[in-house]
């Protein structure tokens, strides 16, 4: 099996599994739709700041803390937690540097979850 990136905490996936009957299909299935939808937050967080629209940001950092939290992506979650708040104070320093990050998350957990399906 393939290490499991920081992004994500083993015992969080180990709960996932349990709850699906110990395999990885229930699991790989949420976790391919969260990076599909995770894309195209990312995206649409892009578009919303080249037109300034903190309301649209906001949406979709909070949108995707959410499923992270709900899928054990814990440090993701955090990471969007603190997005979320800054989106909420209309701050987004570093924006390119917060995008960035949150691509290569999810190309972190793809790679992860690519691996075991």
């Amino acid at each position: 099996m393939s290490e499991i990136p920081n992004v994500i905490k083993e015992e969080n996936i180990n709960q996932l599994r349990e709850l699906s009957g110990g395999t990885d299909d229930l699991l790989v299935e949420l976790v391919e739709k969260f990076i599909e939808n995770g894309k195209r937050y990312i995206s649409d967080i892009e578009k919303a700041y080249a037109g300034s629209d903190w309301d649209k940001i906001r949406f979709a950092v909070h949108t995707m803390k959410g499923s992270a939290l709900s899928l054990g992506l814990s440090p993701m979650g955090e990471y969007l937690s603190d997005l979320n708040q800054k989106a909420k104070e209309n701050k987004f320093d570093e924006f390119q540097t917060a995008v960035t990050n949150l691509n290569n998350m999810l190309n972190d957990v793809q790679a992860y979850f690519d691996s075991i399906s």
